[in-house]
C-alpha cells in the first residue's frame, strides 16, 4: 500500500522573487504615474469648464427673467470671474452703471484663461466682458482656458441665443 507522505520542504516565494517583482510594479507606476496626473488635470479642466458654462447661463437666464442686462466678466490677471447686472436706466447696448456688488470666484490653480475672443475680436490687455440681453441673446464670446499640462478647452458663447457650450481641443 502506498502512503502519501507530507513534504517537508515549503514551497512559497523566496525574497528574490519578491524583490523582482516589486521592483516591476515600481517602474511600471513610474511610467504610467506622468499620464494619470494628466488625465487628473484634464478632469479638473472639465469640470470647472462645465461650472463656467453653467455661470454663464444663469447670466443668460437672469437677464431673460429680470428683463436687465447681465455682464459676465472674467479677471485674467486675478484668475477671477464674476456676474453683475445693469441698472434699469442702462441702454440695450449695456451703457450704464452696475447695480450691485459682484460675488467673484476664484479660478483653480493650474488653469488659466488663455484668450478671449468677444464676437470676432480677440481681447488681450483688458477685462473681458459678455453681455446678455433681456431677450436672451448676447454679443457672443469663445472662451479658451488651458492646464499647466496642455489640456485645452474652448467655451462658445452663442450670440443669437446667449447659450454656451463646452468644447474639448486637442
Amino acid at each position: 500500500m502506498n502512503i502519501i507522505r507530507p513534504s517537508t520542504r515549503h514551497s512559497g516565494f523566496t525574497l528574490i522573487e519578491l524583490s523582482v517583482v516589486l521592483i516591476l510594479i515600481g517602474v511600471v507606476f513610474m511610467v504610467t504615474f506622468p499620464k494619470l496626473a494628466g488625465l487628473f488635470s484634464g478632469r479638473k479642466l472639465l469640470g470647472f469648464c462645465r461650472e463656467l458654462a453653467g455661470s454663464l447661463d444663469y447670466a443668460r437666464s437672469r437677464a431673460v427673467i429680470d428683463g436687465r442686462i447681465y455682464t459676465f466678466h472674467i479677471n485674467r490677471e486675478e484668475n477671477e470671474y464674476w456676474i453683475t447686472s445693469l441698472d434699469e436706466e442702462s441702454d440695450y447696448y449695456g451703457r450704464g452703471e452696475e447695480s450691485e456688488e459682484p460675488k467673484k470666484r476664484k479660478i483653480p490653480d493650474g488653469i488659466s484663461v488663455r484668450r478671449l475672443k468677444l464676437g470676432r475680436r480677440v481681447v488681450e490687455w483688458f477685462e473681458p466682458v459678455v453681455r446678455f440681453y433681456p431677450r436672451g441673446n448676447s454679443n457672443g464670446a469663445e472662451i479658451f482656458l488651458e492646464t499647466d499640462q496642455g489640456d485645452k478647452v474652448k467655451i462658445k458663447v452663442k450670440p443669437y441665443t446667449g447659450r454656451s457650450e463646452v468644447i474639448a481641443m486637442e
